[in-house]
Formats: C-alpha cells, sequence, structure tokens
C-alpha cells in the first residue's frame, strides 16, 4: 500500500487535530474536578466567637454562625 504525500500529509493533519482536542477535553476535565471538589470542601474555622462555616462560595449570614 502507497501513500503520495498528500495523503500522508492529511492523515497527519487529523491526528495532530486529534490530539489536541483530547488535550483540551484533559484540561477541561481537570479544570472541571477541581472545581467541584472547590465547591463541595467545607471549611470550618474559629474567628474570635465565631463559627464560620465555608463551602468554597461566599458566604451568606445564615452560614455564619456564632457559638
Amino acid at each position: 500500500m502507497r501513500f503520495d504525500e498528500s495523503s500522508l500529509l492529511k492523515i497527519l493533519f487529523c491526528v495532530c487535530v486529534c490530539e489536541l482536542f483530547a488535550y483540551v477535553f484533559i484540561i477541561l476535565s481537570f479544570n472541571t474536578r477541581k472545581n467541584l471538589q472547590w465547591n463541595t470542601r467545607v471549611e470550618i474555622q474559629l474567628n474570635n466567637n465565631f463559627c464560620v462555616i465555608s463551602t468554597g462560595k461566599p458566604l451568606s449570614l445564615s452560614e455564619t454562625v456564632a457559638i
């Protein structure tokens, strides 16, 4: 089976495009997983007389509880 130069270039171009999409997908899935971990993590900090419960998003008044 013989390939001429144009068909080899087409195959090489398709492989490069597929690899580029694979890298973009891997990076996006990694960032999404990291953001989900950040949003579901719960931190409890003691600040003076307040217990601050942080869920990775801005705190509302109901999430700051006095002890």
